[in-house]
């Protein structure tokens, strides 16, 4: 036993003298490759304050830590304290009432499950929704599709327009004059817009 500590003791003096021997080796280094004195203190210094920036943020979060903590035990006692609370009210139910609760909460949890169910599948419809319109909308055929009833529409608007000045020639003049008139406002409201 006392070899053992002997032993212990001796193992940390190499490893606190393999550290110094590390120490001299580095300042052995930089004074080798003629590193100034002034930028060892600097970059030391540099080292020094983002170590003490780290230090009070991890202490922060250390406190922050600790105090959600002490706010979640002081949480789950009111749970407690309430549930202590609620098992009294129902201890003095007499035991009809206290059927009748039990029923009401397993159908409470059935109907909660139901809607947890219910959320999951409409999720999956709205999900399989989107994706069918995303491939929609991707689709060239569809695309197509619609600028060729664009072109139909505009094509139907020029013919019947077409078809309309054909009937107006064989209207009297006054009636195609009236017509012509009509048209040229439409016309100029429309250039308007």
């Amino acid at each position: 036993m006392t070899l053992e500590r002997k032993y212990e003791a001796l193992i940390k003096d190499v490893r606190k003298f393999e550290g110094d021997l590390a120490d001299y080796n580095l300042a052995l280094d930089k004074h080798r490759s003629d590193t100034k004195p002034d930028d060892i203190e600097a970059l030391y210094l540099h080292i020094k304050n983002q170590n003490d920036k780290q230090r009070t943020h991890l202490d922060a979060l250390f406190a922050e830590k600790r105090d959600m903590e002490n706010e979640l035990n002081s949480y789950e006692q009111q749970i407690n304290d309430i549930n202590f609370a609620n098992e009294a009210r129902l201890n003095d139910l007499d035991p009809e009432q206290r059927n009748e609760y039990e029923k009401l909460k397993q159908e409470n949890n059935g109907l909660t499950n139901e809607i947890g169910i219910q959320r999951q599948e409409l999720e999956d419809i709205t999900a399989r929704l989107q994706a069918a319109e995303n491939r929609l909308k991707q689709d060239s055929f569809k695309q197509r599709a619609q600028h060729l009833r664009e072109e139909k529409a505009q094509l139907q608007k020029r013919k019947d327009d077409l078809e309309l000045q054909s009937n107006e020639n064989n209207l009297p003049f006054p009636e195609a004059r009236e017509r012509f008139m009509t048209r040229i406002k439409q016309d100029n409201a429309e250039i308007k817009q």
